[in-house]
């Protein structure tokens, strides 16, 4: 009886619904046992820690389904064997770690923009992130690029345009500015930071940079200046430079429509942001142009 309520508790109902709203298209739910997932994750190692955020640790664990029965709430997630995208944009990289060609990074925004597209229209309501960053993104054994970390995201109401956040929360540097300045969250600010996201697999750099006084100079505002002055060339990440030296024609196309895509998708105003529909089918053009 102990077993069958931390069972409904842990939300059993909630999630038997999602599944069937599937039509058997999804794999059905796997759940653990609590001494299970001890014995998965060396009790509970640090060691075993992939990633962590406010309220969560990520383990690495080898598990097979059983009736979850756990006191607290735990999710499994699959596996993450390649790491997160923030160990291999700015390190500690991993041991087999070779750098990311432009066609691969164009590949991860690819994979991400689809997931992002389908929380926004693939349900009765749209769904926003709200947590776009480097550690949101991790990769499986075959490098397929995966949004983790749903904590934050909500389901826009019925007859409601937006979500209303009394305190504004999230990242900065990936916060669009009206979510920062009213507390207002729709798709446009989830394409807003996809955008900053853009400009870090693009240049390899951090959000910002600290000066020899302590001030702050965000990656945004250093992207927005060397577009004004036509040197974005110089902020692009080496890995990527050293690829024009070679392959000028090609992926000098490819670069300025992943410039051009990210330069829309941070602007100012959340009507002149595309959708990210429009965002995954025009990174999925730029990603087949260089095949």
């Amino acid at each position: 009886e102990d077993k069958e309520k931390c069972v409904m508790r842990n939300g059993k109902n909630l999630l038997e619904k999602l599944i069937s709203s599937f039509n058997g298209k999804r794999k059905p739910i796997l759940s653990f046992s609590a001494e299970e997932l001890k014995i998965a994750t060396n009790n509970y190692d640090l060691q075993r820690v992939k990633t962590q955020g406010f309220v969560y640790q990520l383990y690495n664990a080898f598990l097979h389904g059983r009736p979850m029965s756990t006191q607290i709430p735990v999710l499994v997630f699959e596996s993450v064997s390649s790491g997160i995208l923030a160990n291999y944009i700015h390190g500690p990289r991993p041991s087999h770690f070779e750098p990311f060609l432009l066609t691969h990074r164009l590949k991860i925004a690819m994979e991400i923009a689809n997931a992002l597209a389908y929380l926004h229209v693939g349900f009765p309501r749209p769904i926003v992130f709200k947590n776009i960053k480097l550690s949101s993104i991790l990769f499986d054994e075959d490098h397929v690029a995966k949004l983790f970390d749903f904590s934050l995201a909500e389901s826009i109401p019925d007859g409601e345009t937006h979500i209303k956040d009394a305190i504004p929360i999230g990242i900065m540097g990936f916060v669009a500015t009206e979510y920062v300045t009213t507390g207002d969250y729709n798709e446009k600010c989830d394409v807003f930071s996809f955008g900053v996201l853009l400009l870090v697999l693009l240049t390899g750099q951090k959000l910002y940079s600290i000066d020899e006084a302590g001030d702050r100079h965000w990656l945004l505002n250093r992207v927005k200046k060397h577009i004004e002055c036509n040197t974005f060339d110089e902020i692009v990440d080496p890995v990527i430079r050293e690829e024009l030296c070679i392959q000028s024609s090609e992926k000098d196309k490819q670069v300025q429509a992943f410039v051009e895509l990210a330069v829309k998708c941070v602007s100012e105003s959340a009507e002149d942001r595309p959708t990210m529909i429009d965002v995954a089918k025009q990174l999925r053009q730029a990603y087949r142009f260089g095949w």
